[in-house]
Parts: structure tokens; sequence; C-alpha cells
């Protein structure tokens, strides 16, 4: 009997911290990109992303989210949306150089 009360009781938790777990929204919106034209190759630049990839990659700017989640919540689900698609044009997009490290003779 005492066995019955506490797995009951445990359920009874259970369900009750899933009903009152928060529903956290962010909603970030991006100005439209500005691209850079040079002789060969264009970059593009969007406003508080930084630029990340691997050699040989295209150039492509990058934007992280940091996201605080209040004690003992995890996260269970995330959901990206996209607004209207924008035609920025054709152009051929710089790629991203092996790293190499600076060497220099004395």
């Amino acid at each position: 009997m005492k066995k019955t009360i506490t797995i009951v009781a445990m359920i009874l938790l259970f369900s009750y911290s899933i009903s009152i777990a928060g529903k956290i929204t962010k909603t970030y919106h991006f100005a439209k990109p500005e691209i850079i034209s040079g002789e060969e190759y264009s970059e593009i630049k969007l406003e508080n992303a930084i630029d990340l990839g691997k050699p040989g990659e295209p150039g492509i700017p990058y934007a992280g989210v940091n996201i605080l989640l209040p004690q003992n919540e995890i996260i269970s689900n995330v959901t990206l949306s996209f607004g209207k698609e924008i035609n920025l044009g054709q152009y051929t997009v710089k790629t991203y150089a092996r790293a190499s490290p600076n060497i220099r003779s004395k």
C-alpha cells in the first residue's frame, strides 16, 4: 500500500511539474544583408552576425543566440519559422581559406 501511494505521488508530482512548465518564445528579425562586391568575389555582411565556415565553403554569416532557461527547465522543442524569401541577385561568394600560421623570417 505504501509503495502504491509513493508511485501515485510521484506521478502526480511529475504531472504537476509538466503542467507548470513555462513556454519561452524568442523572435529574432534580421535586416536585409549587405553585399560587398569585390573584383572576383562578393562578401555577405549581416548586422550582428559573424563569419564562420569551413575551408572551401562559401562565406556565409551566422547569428547565434543565447537563451537563459529558468532553473530546472529543459528545452523540449525548438521551432524555426522563416519569413518571405528575398532574392539578392546572383553573386560569386568568397570562400573560406584554410588557416595558416603567421611565419616571420628573421
